[in-house]
């Protein structure tokens, strides 16, 4: 098959990847996973693989920052609608409960259950995927929300005779014991319907030609032996640290080829945050506090709020135009990679941290964003009673779009801050509301949990009334 240029190393990959685009666009579609560590490669894997097929191509990314329920599903059908805006009432009934997830198709029918939006979502696909052939890519689904990652084996069942391939890409590294993705996983394994491509590490001679490209000439073998054995071939680390070393003068051009300049004590950077952070050393200080300030925001952020943040437009512009960060659209910008933004986060001072936090969530919250969003920032800020307050809020939203599992789990996170005797009618409501969250996602031992508490409760209350009802 036909390889990509600009890919190095990724022969094996590709071909499985345009092999499954190639069965999706004869009716063969379904659900395909990309695994690998961070920096392996796996979006670039993807993008070159989408570019060269010849499928209709819709996108969704996640954040590390909190995933809002249906977050990839909903960014992958608006994207969709903006380019067809009514292709989808084909799906007649069914068309109507999609409002539940976009808003702006009206007031979705009072009756709406998860069974019924599941359908009206995989009907929505498979008119996209009757139009044209088409390819989705969701990348990052190690952040994605539990209800996608509950959703996506039941559309791998259904999709499977249809011209959609629904490619997910996860850091295989991010996902311990106990992770929702796992439960995809095994679920997607029992009905024999796990597609999964593994992306290893680049090989040395690989290494040794991708730092040559980002070196512009070809490394002396022992400046090429110290970087795969910094890198372990790792391809963002390999170009985050070529770049560095360029950027920071410590690499000259002789006989042999690129070398480092001087003796070998030079320090070189061992890991990928160390490597970024050296580049940033090169920015001016406007700049750097406008990366701290996007970090602060996400791996995606909105460039007006970043500015705002930093105070100066003229930063954003220079972190923009040192490769740092990308503008993804127009007012959207991204980092290059989920490590750079992870490297500039985790060097920002934590009085610095918290105060950013707390700004975003005040400015978020003025603009009407999701709660979950705005309670991660105001718990970041240590703002812990308006982080409880948005986290029970984020409860009640996601537990209204049928988002049983992440319902709970927000009210899970405002019970886990909610202080000793405060409060404690709401606390109760709170945890009664875990309590059917749980029954309704089918975790019927954390259900039982939590009732028993609030019984327990209101028997020492003598709220009669209410014990009954909970007892019952």
């Amino acid at each position: 098959m036909a390889h990509h240029e600009g890919l190095i190393g990724r022969e094996r990959e590709q071909d499985e990847l345009q092999s499954a685009l190639a069965d999706a666009k004869e009716g063969r579609g379904g659900l395909l996973l990309l695994a690998g560590d961070a920096g392996v490669g796996k979006t670039s894997l993807a993008e070159s693989a989408l570019k060269q097929s010849d499928l209709f191509i819709l996108r969704a990314n996640n954040g590390p920052e909190t995933s809002l329920p249906y977050g990839p599903i909903t960014a992958i059908l608006r994207a969709y609608l903006r380019l067809s805006p009514n292709s989808l009432a084909e799906c007649g009934r069914l068309y109507t409960y999609l409002a539940v997830l976009l808003p702006e198709l009206g007031a979705p029918p009072p009756d709406a259950d998860r069974a019924t939006l599941f359908e009206a979502i995989r009907c929505a696909l498979e008119i996209i995927a009757h139009r044209e052939p088409t390819a989705a890519f969701i990348d990052d689904l190690q952040w994605a929300d539990n209800t996608t990652l509950d959703l996506l084996p039941a559309l791998a069942a259904s999709l499977e005779h249809e011209k959609i391939l629904i490619v997910g890409a996860y850091r295989s590294d991010e996902i311990p014991r106990g992770h929702p993705l796992r439960r995809m996983r095994s679920e997607l394994r029992r009905k024999g319907l796990l597609r999964e491509i593994n992306v290893d590490p680049l090989g040395r001679d690989d290494t040794t030609t991708l730092a040559a490209r980002a070196l512009a000439g070809a490394p002396t073998p022992s400046l090429a032996a110290t970087i795969y054995d910094r890198t372990q071939g790792l391809p963002f680390f390999v170009e985050e640290l070529a770049s560095a070393l360029a950027a920071s003068g410590r690499v000259q051009q002789s006989k042999a080829g690129v070398e480092l300049i001087g003796s070998a004590d030079l320090p070189i950077p061992h890991t990928v945050r160390d490597a970024v952070l050296l580049r940033a050393e090169k920015l001016s200080a406007a700049a750097r506090q406008a990366l701290e300030a996007a970090a602060a925001l996400g791996v995606q952020f909105d460039l007006e709020l970043a500015a705002e943040l930093a105070g100066s437009e003229a930063g954003l512009g220079e972190a923009i135009e040192s490769g740092l960060a990308v503008e993804v659209e127009p007012g959207r910008g991204a980092f290059r990679h989920a490590l750079t933004r992870e490297a500039i986060y985790g060097d920002i001072n934590w009085a610095r941290r918290r105060a950013l936090h707390r700004e975003v969530a005040a400015r978020l919250e003025s603009r009407g964003a999701p709660p979950g969003v705005v309670a991660e920032h105001w718990l970041a800020g240590r703002e812990v009673v308006k982080a409880r307050q948005a986290f029970v809020v984020s409860a009640e939203k996601s537990c209204g779009v049928h988002a049983y599992r992440d319902a709970a789990r927000a009210a899970r996170q405002a019970l886990e801050i909610w202080p000793d005797g405060e409060d404690e009618s709401q606390r109760l409501d709170v945890l009664d509301r875990l309590g059917s969250c749980a029954q309704l996602n089918g975790d019927m031992a954390e259900a039982a949990r939590a009732w028993r508490e609030v019984a327990e409760q209101r028997r020492q209350a003598e709220v009669w009334p209410r014990f009954a009802d909970t007892q019952r």
